[in-house]
C-alpha cells in the first residue's frame, strides 16, 4: 500500500487498497524494456521524483523472462561511479568469486563470468539508479565495459549485458553531450511533454484508483494541478483526511484546501489587475491577499474565487458535476 493511505482512512470511504495503474503506455514501454534487456541494449529511464519509474521497472522485470539476472548497482557515490563499481557488483552479485584488487584483471573476471553466464542463455541486466549523478569519464567507461568481448564458439562476443539507466530528466542531457553513449541508447522519457501520465491519464489514474470517492470536479482539478502520480496520491490523502475531519465523503473541492498561494503559482503568477477586477477589489488589496498581508476575510475569500475561477477557466475544469467516465473495480 502506498505510504500517505492507511486502511482506515480508505475504510471510510469504502475503497481497499488502491490497485497499480496500468495505462496502455506502461504496457508498451515494460514490454519494450523487456526486450531492451534480451537484446543487450543500453536504456535510459528519466522521469521526475514520483513520475513512476519504480512502478515501470516493476512491470519490465515481470515481463522480462526467466532467464533474466538483474544486478543492482550498490555504490551510492555516483559522481564517483566507475567501471570497476559496476565490475564488482557483477562479480559479487553473481558469483562466489571475490573481486579482483587490481583493475584490469577485475574487469577481466567480470568479462569471464558474464560472458560465461550469455553463453549459457542467461542475459545480465545492469542497473544503475540515480544515475543523473555520474560524472566524468565513467560515461566512457561504461561504454568500454560494454565492449569487452567473450569468445563463444570461435567468434567473438559484444555487449554481454544491458545496461539501464535510471534518473532525473538532467541524465537525458548527460548523454546526449556523450554523442558515443547517445546514439546507443533506447530512451524512455516519463515527462507530461513525452506523452506519459499526461492530464487525462492522470484523471483515469484517480478514477481507477478512487473511484467516485472524489466528486468529477474534484478530480479534474487534481489532475490539472498535479502532474506525477507521487504527487497526485499526496493530495488525495490530504483531501481525504479533511474530508474525515469535516464528517463526510466523498473528497469535493472544500476537501482541497488549496492555499492561495497554491492558486496563484498554479496560474503562472497572473497580473494583480486580472485578480482585482475578477475579485471585484483594488490591486493594492489582491497584493496584500497574495503575500499573506491581509485577514480581512472580504477580501481572501474574494481572491481566493477569482483565482479559483481565473484557474479553472485555465484548465478547462467544468463548473458541474458528471457521472464519471469509468468507476475502479
Amino acid at each position: 500500500m502506498n505510504t500517505h493511505f492507511t486502511a482506515p482512512l480508505l475504510a471510510h470511504f469504502g475503497l481497499g487498497p488502491p490497485g497499480i495503474y496500468e495505462s496502455a503506455q506502461h504496457r508498451m514501454h515494460a514490454a519494450e524494456i523487456a526486450a531492451a534487456v534480451q537484446a543487450n541494449q543500453l536504456v535510459a529511464l528519466t522521469g521526475e521524483p514520483g513520475a513512476g519509474k519504480t512502478t515501470l521497472l516493476r512491470m519490465a522485470r515481470e515481463r522480462m523472462g526467466g532467464n533474466v539476472r538483474i544486478v543492482t548497482v550498490m555504490n551510492r557515490d555516483r559522481a564517483r561511479l566507475r567501471a570497476g563499481h559496476i565490475a564488482t557488483a557483477a562479480i559479487t552479485q553473481l558469483s562466489a568469486e571475490s573481486a579482483r584488487r587490481d583493475l584490469e584483471t577485475r574487469i577481466m573476471q567480470f568479462t569471464r563470468i558474464v560472458g560465461s553466464r550469455y553463453a549459457a542463455g542467461e542475459r545480465i541486466c545492469i542497473v544503475v539508479d540515480e544515475a543523473h549523478r555520474i560524472r566524468g569519464d565513467a560515461y566512457a567507461q561504461l561504454k568500454d565495459l560494454r565492449e569487452c568481448e567473450f569468445t563463444i564458439g570461435g567468434k567473438p562476443v559484444a555487449p554481454l549485458f544491458s545496461l539501464l539507466l535510471v534518473g532525473h530528466p538532467r541524465l537525458t542531457d548527460q548523454l546526449k553531450r556523450r554523442r558515443e553513449l547517445h546514439y546507443r541508447t533506447l530512451p524512455f522519457d516519463l515527462s507530461e511533454e513525452a506523452g506519459w501520465m499526461t492530464r487525462s491519464n492522470r484523471e483515469d489514474y484517480l478514477l481507477e484508483r478512487f473511484g467516485t470517492a472524489i466528486e468529477e470536479r474534484t478530480r479534474q482539478r487534481l489532475a490539472a494541478l498535479y502532474k506525477v502520480p507521487l504527487a497526485l496520491d499526496y493530495a488525495v490523502a490530504r483531501a481525504m483526511r479533511a474530508a474525515r475531519a469535516a464528517g463526510y465523503p466523498p473528497v469535493n473541492d472544500a476537501s482541497l484546501q488549496l492555499s492561495i498561494a497554491e492558486l496563484y503559482e498554479q496560474l503562472g503568477r497572473p497580473g494583480l489587475a486580472d485578480i482585482a477586477k475578477a475579485a471585484g477589489c483594488s490591486k493594492a488589496s489582491a497584493h496584500n491577499a497574495l503575500k499573506g498581508a491581509t485577514s480581512n476575510p472580504d477580501i481572501l475569500d474574494g481572491v481566493r474565487r477569482a483565482l479559483t475561477t481565473l484557474w479553472d477557466a485555465s484548465v478547462g475544469v467544468s463548473t458541474s458535476s458528471t457521472t464519471p467516465r469509468r468507476r475502479a473495480a
